[in-house]
């Protein structure tokens, strides 16, 4: 995997994603896809997600 420079020149294909509370830098190319295929898959088989009701007033 290569190298990241997080305190050089800012990534050119980086976008600034505002949010409700706040806001997030989105690197499309952070991962190349294969990497990123590889952590997806494991997220979705790795970890036991749940999603609980929740009562609104």
């Amino acid at each position: 995997m290569v190298q990241l420079n997080l305190f050089g020149e800012k990534n050119n294909d980086s976008e600034l994603i505002k949010v409700q509370n706040g806001e997030y830098i989105f690197l499309p190319s952070f991962f190349d896809s294969s990497v990123a295929n590889d952590y997806l898959q494991k997220l979705r088989n790795k970890i036991k997600w749940e999603q609980e009701e929740m009562k609104i007033y």
